[in-house]
């Protein structure tokens, strides 16, 4: 008894316990990712006027900045560049994220977006400051955090309170929000850094433990679950369950892009709360010359008209289709704006239904999703360590 308690206390600690805690640190580290972008978009877009009316009383302050780099100076600090106005930045000990461009152009003639054929699945490459050596010259990042003032240039640097955001991207900086706000996150956060050394090293002790304390005879029941829990990380990969790993893996890939379109539809309402949608349209001054409003529309004609009219999509979720006649316009009022103070991530859109029901009803399908998904895995292992038990036990 003491030694099947052994066994289980190993497959715990490194078949469960160690991968799961990776797995939470992953998917808090991708979500504080996406709640800090979120945030930062709310910052003051950077530029020569705006800077130049700043006191040193008003600094340091939150503001974005997209720029081209134009030269790196000593070991941390960037030089940026947007038009005829340079800022730098202080990169010690800051992670940048690379995303790439969007996979495909949109179909033109489409009204409904279709972000997950044309967004790239893949997670944004992290690559610490303290790890490049070069950058290519010209290439477009955006940075959001403090701005402080030294010797009368502008730096952008990390604070305890307010971390450092810098993003290199490709593509346009219109699609760059919806671009990370999809693409940010992990595509399974148990099969993480840590999984395959846990692993690895559960499986190691559990073969240790079978070859030291069952060497001799009249052990063979011990000896063979021993063997079997050491091939837990493979079992699932064996037949007949390995049809339902290919199952937990759709539904977890599912459970997925829900999430990642609950959050994409999430984007227009940061500047709203619920109970704004019991008006028919509301408008929020963001600052002098730019506002973002939203205006109900009734009917599906008048919603497929006014995409054609103003070249906008209308953005649903598959969990909750368009089902009614109701649909929300979201749109930005730039023209009387300086351009240098353009804000790339004010999307122009229509979401249908209305959004924030459909962001609990997206919550809710994703998360069973995730929980059918994970007793689907579950079955398959447990049907599979049976059959790899009873096999053992005739070859052994």
């Amino acid at each position: 008894m003491s030694f099947t308690f052994l066994f289980i206390i190993i497959v715990l600690f490194f078949y469960l316990l160690f991968p799961g805690a990776g797995a939470l640190y992953a998917r808090k580290h991708w979500k504080n990712f996406r709640e800090n972008l979120i945030k930062s978009s709310l910052y003051p877009i950077l530029d020569y006027h705006r800077y130049r009316k700043k006191g040193d009383e008003d600094l340091p302050g939150l503001y974005r900045f997209f720029g081209r780099i134009e030269a790196i100076q000593n070991e941390n600090e960037i030089w940026l560049r947007n038009r005829n106005f340079t800022v730098t930045a202080d990169l010690k000990d800051v992670r940048i994220y690379i995303v790439r461009s969007c996979n495909t152009p949109p179909d033109n003639e489409d009204i409904f977006e279709k972000p997950g054929e044309t967004i790239a699945d893949e997670m944004p490459q992290i690559i610490s400051w303290n790890r490049i050596f070069s950058l290519p010259e010209n290439s477009e990042m955006m940075i959001s955090g403090s701005l402080f003032r030294e010797k009368g240039k502008g730096i952008f640097r990390q604070t305890e309170t307010e971390p450092l955001i810098v993003i290199m991207f490709d593509g346009n900086k219109e699609t760059l929000l919806k671009r990370l706000v999809w693409s940010g996150r992990h595509r399974n956060e148990f099969w993480n850094y840590i999984t395959p050394v846990s692993i690895i090293t559960g499986a190691f002790a559990l073969f240790i433990a079978t070859y030291t304390l069952f060497s001799g005879v009249g052990f063979e029941f011990l000896r063979i679950f021993s063997i079997s829990l050491s091939l837990l990380p493979l079992i699932p990969l064996f037949p007949p369950g390995v049809v339902l790993f290919f199952l937990y893996r759709k539904m977890w890939k599912d459970a997925r892009f829900v999430r990642a379109e609950r959050d994409i539809m999430r984007l227009p309402l940061r500047y709203f709360n619920e109970d704004d949608f019991r008006y028919s349209e509301k408008t929020f001054e963001i600052s002098e010359g730019i506002s973002y409003s939203f205006k109900k529309i009734t009917g599906t004609e008048n919603a497929e008209s006014l995409c054609r009219e103003k070249n906008i999509r209308i953005r649903e979720s598959s969990a909750d289709r368009c089902r009614s006649d109701v649909y929300y316009w979201f749109y930005c009022n730039q023209e009387n704006a300086d351009p240098q103070a353009y804000d790339p991530m004010l999307e122009n859109l229509i979401l249908c239904n209305n959004p924030w029901t459909s962001n609990k009803i997206c919550n809710a399908k994703a998360r069973k999703k995730e929980i059918l998904s994970l007793l689907v895995f579950s079955a398959g292992l447990v049907i599979n360590f049976i059959f790899t038990f009873y096999f053992l036990n005739l070859i052994i």
